[in-house]
């Protein structure tokens, strides 16, 4: 469920042996809120020249607030944060780092420098046409790809995500 508005929210559930787990992640231009599968709850905020990122009151560390820190779980979860946070915000002078976070284990690794090319529109299959591609290549960690979706069916929303070669996530119509 993406929510329309200042923020994104979405919800993700995964099957396994004990059964449906479910991890959130919703985000605005100054904060992204994680809640594992294991039900730990992790703030990142953007506040007084810094990003933090804390769990209840452990400080895990803070970063320069010199341009945005994008979140990649390597899930679908990733596709509506792209669409919100890069999407009004791919600039060539924006500082990017890249936070990765294992929805099911650790969150806590420092971000890393990134830097993000538009490629501009490209037709990906015979049912996606117009979208525009970015990729997003991710210091020591490979790269991302992410399909936005032009005109009035896509709206402007995320329509792939790639995340590691021979991976995709598509958008269920």
């Amino acid at each position: 469920m993406v929510k329309e508005g200042p923020t994104s929210s979405s919800k993700l559930a995964l099957r396994d042996a004990n059964g449906w787990r479910t991890a959130t992640l919703s985000a605005d231009e100054d904060s992204v809120s994680i809640t594992r599968l294991d039900g730990t709850i992790l703030e990142l905020r953007r506040a007084e020249g810094t990003w933090t990122l804390r769990e209840g009151e452990h400080i895990h560390w803070t970063l320069p607030s010199d341009g945005l820190v994008l979140p990649v779980t390597g899930t679908p979860l990733d596709i509506p944060i792209f669409a919100r946070l890069l999407g009004p915000a791919s600039k060539p002078s924006t500082a990017l780092h890249v936070w990765v976070c294992d929805l099911s284990s650790a969150c806590s690794e420092e971000p890393v420098a990134a830097f993000l090319e538009d490629r501009g529109f490209e037709k990906i299959d015979a049912v996606f046409t117009g979208t525009r591609h970015l990729d997003l290549s991710i210091r020591d960690a490979g790269s991302v790809g992410i399909w936005i979706g032009e005109g009035p069916f896509y709206g402007g929303q995320p329509v792939r995500l790639q995340s590691v070669p021979g991976k995709n996530w598509e958008r269920l119509r």
